[in-house]
């Protein structure tokens, strides 16, 4: 008898642990399935009666056409069978979600979902459980949606490896509408706005987010929504209205965007070609403030511009990037003020075929390592790895925008023969009364055009950096490069008297080959007159 209780209580036990266990649940119908239901919406019902157990809904390809949603504690995974026309396609049949993830710790992927119109505010998929996920689905809104979201991703969710677009039409048609502590990461993007912020809390994150089309407005906070952002290419669509980068105070708050590594690509129209960085202090007594970093702002009617209404605020901090003084605008009778730190330019980008929409940096940009040279980024948007020694002088520094310009090392112990044989002349190096270092070098013989050469002064003990400068080398001309000290680092040689320092000269062809010459000489510094 008490054997066959034992083994009555074995089998119990194994099959309460048999039922415990996850399942796939395929809708309709498929291969390899646990279970079956013909709709979403049952799959997701008949997951959740399964507590602490994380099922897997298998979509097979087709459409589908309903309002699903995942709530309750009981994480499922929906997986469809590709993002393509020939996959797996959610509709909705009214205005909302075609699918709208509630349960905390859910997941979709692998599908498409059309947001077609119907009367306003259409939706495609929500995610607003606690580490909700959409990773790898496609989002298109039909021609006829008005005030549609593509894709909302509430506190704690996150949206990656995705494509979310919406007709630009003027009709308020965003593609991602995001809260704070958001992650949205390799995505790409279009709508009458791109992302749009306005919910109080964190700041929404996010990383590698491109333009898939031009669109009005790039990244908007409002009232008291805040971002970060970086690694990311926005391309507008023109327009006097918003910009790429829009902060607006509204509903009693105070927006902010913190941006680095930022490229912003205009049309080039000489009216209206958009706007870059905008902050307008619409309510009183609020400020709209953004700082920019490390980005690129190109093709534009207006690069940046404070709006505030008084006696509201407008900020705008800049440095270590590439724009037009002359498109600085500050409008409005309230406080707006632009605030232009270091590092900053005003050159030809360099971009590889910026009319194909290629705005990678060319091997001959003067952009390459102008970044700021602090801590930051750790890959562009095309996952490349930063900082990397773009310019060849031997210290790997970030490149401002969205792209890292990467350099081809070469082989160990192989000479590229056709790279640039310049010489350099100078048997010592001096600091003059002025604060500057004259080097002398002789243009390379092998070559028959200009060089681009790049001067880098570095300290041995302590490895700072002195100062760096390009310059243009003519082929076996004689060429003198002045390298200006800081007044700060000048009176530190003088204080010395001299200084051993690493010498690093890059000259680099217009096909890209580059030759680098590194050696220590002695800094000597002539000393002022009493």
């Amino acid at each position: 008898m008490a054997r066959r209780l034992l083994a009555l209580t074995t089998a119990l036990f194994a099959l309460s642990a048999t039922s415990a266990s996850a399942a796939t649940i395929c809708v309709p119908t498929g291969t390899g399935c646990d279970q079956t239901q013909p709709t979403l919406q049952g799959a997701i019902n008949l997951a959740a009666g399964t507590p602490t157990v994380r099922d897997t809904i298998r979509l097979t390809a087709g459409d589908f056409t309903q309002n699903a949603v995942v709530i309750g504690t009981n994480p499922v995974d929906i997986v469809g069978a590709g993002q393509g026309t020939s996959g797996t396609i959610l509709r909705s049949p009214n205005s909302g979600f075609s699918l709208d993830i509630q349960s905390p710790g859910s997941t979709v992927s692998n599908l498409r979902v059309r947001v077609e119109p119907h009367t306003m505010f259409e939706s495609g998929i929500g995610l607003s459980g606690a580490g909700a996920v959409a990773d790898g689905v496609t989002v298109l809104g039909e021609p006829g949606v008005d005030n549609a979201v593509g894709v909302i991703v509430r506190t704690g969710a996150i949206l990656r490896n995705s494509l979310v677009q919406v007709p630009g039409t003027g009709n308020a048609n965003d593609a991602i509408g995001a809260e704070g502590s958001s992650l949205i990461e390799n995505v790409s993007a279009a709508g009458d706005k791109m992302v749009d912020a306005r919910d109080p809390g964190p700041p929404v994150v996010i990383r590698r987010l491109r333009s898939s089309t031009p669109s009005p407005i790039g990244i908007q906070a409002i009232g008291e929504g805040s971002v970060n952002i970086s690694d990311a290419l926005i391309r507008l669509s023109g327009g006097s209205s918003g910009g790429a980068l829009y902060a607006e105070t509204s509903a009693g708050g105070s927006p902010g965007i913190v941006a680095r590594h930022v490229t912003v690509i205009g049309t080039g129209d000489a009216v209206n070609a958009g706007r870059g960085v905008y902050a307008d202090g619409f309510d009183p007594g609020r400020t709209a403030v953004i700082d920019v970093r490390d980005s690129i702002f190109h093709a534009l009617s207006t690069d940046l511009e404070v709006e505030a209404s008084a006696p509201s605020s407008a900020r705008i901090a800049i440095g270590y990037s590439n724009f037009n003084p002359a498109k600085i605008v500050d409008t409005g009778a309230g406080d707006g003020q632009v605030v232009t730190g270091a590092g900053n330019l005003v050159v030809n980008p360099g971009f590889v075929d910026g009319a194909a929409a290629d705005f990678r940096l060319r091997a001959d940009s003067p952009l390459l390592d102008r970044g700021f040279p602090g801590a930051g980024s750790t890959a562009d948007l095309d996952g490349a790895a930063r900082p990397n020694d773009g310019n060849g002088d031997g210290v790997a520094v970030r490149d401002p925008g969205a792209f890292e310009y990467q350099r081809p090392a070469s082989p160990p112990g192989v000479t590229d023969s056709s790279a640039p044989l310049f010489r350099i002349l100078s048997k010592r190096l001096k600091l003059d009364r002025r604060g500057r270092v004259a080097l002398v070098l002789r243009g390379p013989a092998n070559e028959t055009a200009a060089s681009n050469g790049s001067l880098g002064l570095r300290s041995v003990r302590g490895r700072r950096m002195l100062g760096r400068k390009s310059f243009s080398l003519r082929p076996s001309a004689r060429t003198v490069v002045n390298l200006k000290l800081t007044r700060k680092r000048a009176r530190r040689v003088r204080r010395l008297g001299k200084l051993r320092v690493i010498l690093s000269v890059t000259a680099r062809d217009g096909a890209g080959n580059a030759r680098t010459v590194r050696k220590r000489v002695m800094l000597r510094a002539l000393q002022t007159r009493n």
